[in-house]
Order: C-alpha cells, then structure tokens, then sequence
C-alpha cells in the first residue's frame, strides 16, 4: 500500500464528530491559547467518553492530527505545534465564581499533568511521531461527567476558523444561546478571549491587547459575526454599551451587548414546511456507476451501458422502479436479470404501485415533519425553563445583596419566615443554613422584591420579553401539530 494511501486512512480514523462538551464555568474561564493549543484541547476533549471517571493519557500522531486540518507537513507548522504543546503544559485556567458569602473570588488551576513529546524536532517531524498528553484530575469537574450547566458545539465548526478570538467568542455565545442575548463588561470580555492575560498568580498583566474599542470591534466583533454567521450552527449581533455620564461629548465604552443569539434549526424547519423535495423512490440520476451500483446484482454493467446508448432516462427509471415495486409487492421473479432488461425495454410503462409508493413516502414526509416540530416544542419548553431558573439566579443575587445593604430588612425577613410554612425556615439552623433550602430561597426572593421591587424591575422586563418570545414560539409550533 502507498504511503500516502496509510496516511489518509489514518487521518480518517482519528476524525470524530464528537461534540465538544465544557462546563459552562470553564467556557466563562480566563485563559489564552494560541491557535494551535485549542486544536489540542478541543482533540484532548473530543477523546474523554461520556462514562470517564478520570482523564486518560492522549496519544496523537502529528501527522494526522495536521492532516485532520487539510495541512501539509512542513517545518513551520511542527515548530507551532511544538511550541502549542509547550505553552499547554504551563497553562493555568482562572475561574471565577462567588463562595457562600457572596465574595467573588478567583480559582487557579494548572492545565495539565503531563505533556510527552519527542526530545527534538526531528523526533516531531518522523513519521511516527506522537505526542501524549494528558488534563490535570483536578479539572474533571468541569469536563467529565457533565449533566447539567454544560456547553457543548461540533468541534467540525470550529475547525473551520483559523482565529482564536473568533473561536473563543463562539464558545461564549454558545453558552448565552438559551437565553438569546448578554451584555459582558468590555474588559471582562478581553480577558475571556486572552487579549488580557495575567500570571500565575493573578499579580501581574503579562500581555495586555486590544485595548480600544476599535481594536476589539475590527480585531473580534467583526471578524466574529462574519466567520460564524456564515459558518457555525447560530447567528449574532453585536453593540457596544456606553458609559452613563451626564453631559455631552464621547463616551467610553464599558460593555459589549450581543443579542439575537439564535440557533439555525428554525430554518431547517421552515425548509421542511416549504414542501422541500421528498428523497426520490428510486434515485439514478442520469449517472451510470448509481444505476449500476442498484442493478449489479442482476445484470452487467454491459447490460446497462447499452440501456444507456438505447434508452432514455426516464425510461431506465421506470423500467427498474417498477421491477423492484413488483419485488417488494411479494411476487416472485424467476429471472429478475431477464425481467429488467424486458421492463427497461417498454417505452410507457405504467407502474401501478408508484401511486401507493408515494403515498408512503408522502406519510414519512408528514411524520418526520410532526415528529421535528415535537422535537422544537421540547426544546422551546427547555430554552424556557432555564431562562425561568435563570431569571431566579438574577433575582436571588440582586436579593442577597440587598439584604446585606440593609440589616432591617434581613431581621424583618427572617422575623417573618419563622411564621411562613411555605418558608419552611428553621431556628435551629443558622441563616447561611436555612439559604441553602430552595423554598426559603423562592421565599426570600418573593419577600424582598415585595420590599424593594425597584431594583428587580430591568431583569424582570428583560426576562418577562425574552420569555414571552419563546410561548408565543411554543403556542405557534403547536397550532400546526
């Protein structure tokens, strides 16, 4: 076998379409990779199996690891790769989140346990060369196992972008897809896509880009919405949010607003409802090797080509239509080679059993059609319950905080749950106990909005729109049921 017949084959065994699969805390992380450093994470995580309970070592071959990419191998490109595997072994990833007492607060971890590579590059560049490596355990919360406040994408889209800002900023949108729009804090922003990156320990700023709006927009925003508008699985728009400052004059941006984030499938299914073509019942197309290919079994490619040069088209397809229909019909064919070439050879032949044939296809057509609006309506009632679980996150936050403002306020709450059944608040417990209980958490979030409901109103309108979208979307889907 030739060479680069072995290396093609090899390449498509290492090809995948697994889904992508991170923790949405680790989507939101601070870290910066280089180009070639996500195409190893993203190969990394495309290998961890649904039932992994600790991380495996990864082999890759550089060779079919280039290949998966349509790359050529050359000196340039093993030296990036080098370079990526060595820059990954030194990663730290940054996670925010907030502890029981509402203290935003950073955790650090090291990406890696192990990276094993050639000694040199020559090492890089033989046929067999590898590298293996393998994600530090301490990361498998945020990659193993996931069943809930996970984002996942097709790692096929991805591979399409040679930019890691663009690539970054798709992860990110595909967390917020479910809720359709976010507003990010425009530094928070460069820090989730690498352009600001600190050390370690979180001390010192070791690479500081794109700072201006004008950078981000011509470097990010615009590359972003034109790469994935046109090749990833959903659409975006983008605006910057303006800092609220009396008077006249340019105003800073502070945020990045991306709104009508929305997935692609309800095209798909508009495709559908605009009586898309139903798959033919039998499909020559005019092309010889696909009537050979459904005929070789019972004539020569002999045989066909002269139907070719005597018969038209139309002709051969009705011909052979109507044998199969006859076989499928239960009726036996002695000589099915012989039966052919007599059926191909009438030139109106009438097949009684198309009508019946279409009729089944025509029903398929419909029960795929009412089985993926089923599938859209479970999805809808999915989208709408997390941005109900969402809306609650906002209102419980914006609750807590105020409680913390005003310790009236927390005294009259706790006075009032203790005679609340629905609070099914505790004595015996301490505060911090009873908030981890989800009924006084609803009740907390009812008592204070009643108290203060000024500052629940912007999340509640935002929420209230966004979930009247998607009922008005349901109440569609299911008139058409």
């Amino acid at each position: 076998m030739a060479k680069g017949t072995e290396e093609s084959k090899r390449s498509k065994k290492y090809k995948s379409i697994t889904l992508i699969k991170k923790s949405n805390e680790l989507v939101e992380a601070r870290y910066r990779f280089t180009l070639w450093e996500i195409r190893l994470f993203e190969k990394m995580v495309k290998e961890i199996h649904k039932d992994d309970t600790e991380f495996k070592q990864v082999d890759i071959f550089i060779r079919d690891f280039m290949s998966e990419y349509d790359k050529r191998p050359n000196g340039k490109l093993y030296e990036e790769i080098r370079k990526a595997e060595e820059l990954l072994l030194n990663r730290v990833v940054h996670i925010p989140y907030t502890d029981e007492n509402g203290e935003a607060r950073l955790k650090s971890y090291p990406l890696m346990a192990m990276v094993d590579r050639p000694n040199d590059l020559k090492g890089y560049t033989s046929e067999g060369g590898y590298l293996s490596l393998k994600f530090n355990n301490e990361l498998s919360p945020y990659l193993l196992q996931l069943k809930q406040r996970y984002t996942q994408y097709d790692p096929e889209i991805t591979m399409q972008i040679d930019s890691t800002y663009v690539i970054r900023t798709y992860e990110l949108l595909k967390l917020y897809e479910y809720v359709g729009s976010k507003t990010l804090n425009f530094d928070e922003f460069r820090e989730m896509i690498g352009a600001k990156e600190y050390d370690s320990r979180l001390k010192k700023v070791i690479k500081d880009t794109l700072k201006t709006w004008e950078h981000v927009k011509q470097r990010v925003l615009e590359p972003a919405y034109k790469e994935i508008n046109a090749k990833a699985d959903i659409t975006f728009d983008y605006e910057p949010q303006y800092e609220r400052r009396p008077g006249a004059g340019r105003k800073k941006v502070v945020g990045i607003r991306f709104f009508n984030i929305q997935g692609k499938r309800k095209k798909q299914i508009g495709a559908i409802e605009d009586n898309s073509p139903v798959e033919p019942i039998l499909d020559i197309s005019g092309d010889f090797e696909a009537v050979y290919k459904q005929v070789k079994d019972h004539v020569s490619s002999t045989t066909v080509e002269k139907w070719f040069r005597d018969y038209p088209q139309e002709q051969i397809r009705r011909g052979i239509s109507y044998t199969f229909s006859h076989l499928k019909a239960g009726h036996a064919i002695h000589n099915i080679g012989g039966f052919l070439q007599a059926m191909v050879a009438i030139r109106d032949l009438n097949n009684p059993y198309e009508k019946q044939e279409l009729k089944v296809v025509e029903g398929r057509r419909k029960q795929s059609e009412h089985e993926a609006r089923v599938e859209v309506i479970k999805e809808l009632e999915w989208k709408k319950e997390q941005l109900r679980k969402a809306q609650f996150d906002r209102q419980f936050t914006i609750a807590t905080n105020l409680l913390e403002k005003k310790s009236p306020l927390k005294e009259r709450l706790i006075e009032k749950a203790q005679h609340s059944l629905f609070a099914r608040y505790s004595k015996d417990e301490s505060f911090e106990a009873n908030l981890e209980k989800a009924p006084f958490q609803a009740f907390l979030v009812s008592f204070v909005m009643g108290e203060h409901p000024k500052p629940f109103e912007a999340q509640n309108n935002e929420f209230k729109a966004l979930i009247d979208a998607v009922e008005h979307e349901i109440g569609e889907m299911n008139s058409r049921l």
